[in-house]
């Protein structure tokens, strides 16, 4: 059964909003793709179902946006619900652990290097660099600096390789 049937909806195109079914057929379409990046950002199974299982309940309860946005807003759903979850508190980047980090983790495939790094690194490495928030948007949703942003990037760039100590 679809969720379009499951709650008992039609299509509607010729509204300028998405619709309820609207919803549910893009998180048909891209649940893989939104479930990855629930993964991401909670580095937890049981906490990335939680944040991605509450999505059709946020679409469906009467949320709209316009059709251009519907994705957008998703993924965006997705973060909060991820930063919710996790209440993350920026630590000091510990450049020492830096080089032994990423030099023991390179071998490891690259979605491990980013499950590996701190709930912090990990949000900020992901909404940063993979989503493509500007850094005042990431500073905003996380309760931080645009500077604490920037330089908690870099240091999970480090963390992860791709920059060298």
């Amino acid at each position: 059964m679809s969720c379009l049937n499951a709650h008992g909806m039609s299509k509607n195109r010729n509204s300028q909003f998405t619709t309820s079914a609207d919803f549910c057929e893009l998180l048909m379409d891209d649940s893989r793709g939104l479930y990855l990046l629930s993964i991401l950002l909670t580095a937890d199974r049981e906490n990335a179902e939680l944040c991605f299982n509450i999505i059709p309940y946020v679409c469906i309860g009467g949320n709209s946006a316009s059709h251009k946005w519907a994705h957008s807003w998703t993924r965006r759903t997705i973060v909060r619900n991820a930063v919710r979850m996790l209440t993350p508190n920026p630590g000091p980047c510990e450049s020492e652990s830096t080089a032994a980090f990423a030099a023991t983790s390179l071998q490891e495939p690259f979605l491990a290097r980013v499950l590996a790094l701190d709930d912090f690194e990990r949000l900020v490495y992901v909404l940063s660099v993979l989503e493509e928030y500007a850094d005042q948007n990431c500073a905003d949703l996380l309760g931080v600096s645009p500077q604490r942003i920037r330089d908690t990037r870099n240091c999970a760039l480090k963390h992860i390789g791709h920059l060298d100590s």
